[in-house]
């Protein structure tokens, strides 16, 4: 009688977990933790891809990087490291439809029926302040209008100042959390921190 999805839960797992890995390199340098890192993200986008879900799997890849970014590795590991994610999202571009799909539609823009278009229109709909709490028509043609495409519908229903609002609060947890972390010493609480904060303010 209910659905959920198994990547929502392994969201703040992997972010949590791949900071406890890259913080090994405190206790001994030697470890490989960038290898290990890289190959659980490469497990968890091989089977996200599988689904298929490219925008969950760039979620991740963007979190392993900022974590491999901030860990205080050597600036050419680093640069393999994004070259290597850029190498990924242009082969997923060539060979995997999904994500050619979902790229060509970011930079292009949608159809007239596509659901990123749909949602524009939605979130455009009520003006600055909105058309009122229960009285949007638009977000009864997008497809998931409770989860995905909250944020249209409150554009629709209380207007492009809410949503404003809403962007403002979500910049304060990231300032807050960036501004909390400069107290901190362990390499571990830093890293998890800064994946989970990442993780919601990417996806946001």
């Amino acid at each position: 009688g209910f659905s959920f999805q198994p990547s929502e839960f392994l969201k703040p797992a992997f972010a949590i977990g791949v900071a406890w890995i890259l913080s090994w390199r405190v206790r001994d340098p030697n470890l490989p933790v960038i290898p290990i890192a890289t190959g659980l993200v490469a497990i968890i986008a091989g089977l996200l891809m599988l689904q298929p879900d490219f925008g969950a799997t760039m979620l991740f890849g963007g979190v392993w990087f900022v974590l491999v970014l901030l860990s205080g590795l050597p600036v050419q590991r680093i640069a393999w490291a994004f070259a290597g994610l850029i190498a990924f999202v242009v082969l997923a571009y060539l060979f995997y439809p999904n994500a050619t799909h979902r790229i060509d539609s970011f930079f292009s823009g949608g159809t007239a029926f596509d659901q990123v278009d749909l949602a524009q229109r939605t979130l455009l709909g009520g003006g600055w302040t909105g058309a009122g709490l229960w009285l949007g028509v638009k977000k009864m043609s997008l497809p998931e209008a409770h989860t995905d495409y909250i944020l249209s519908v409150i554009g629709e229903e209380f207007g492009l100042l809410a949503c404003a609002a809403i962007v403002v609060l979500y910049a304060a947890v990231a300032v807050r959390v960036l501004l909390r972390m400069q107290e901190e010493d362990d390499l571990f609480t830093i890293l998890a921190a800064a994946g989970l904060t990442a993780q919601l303010v990417g996806q946001a």
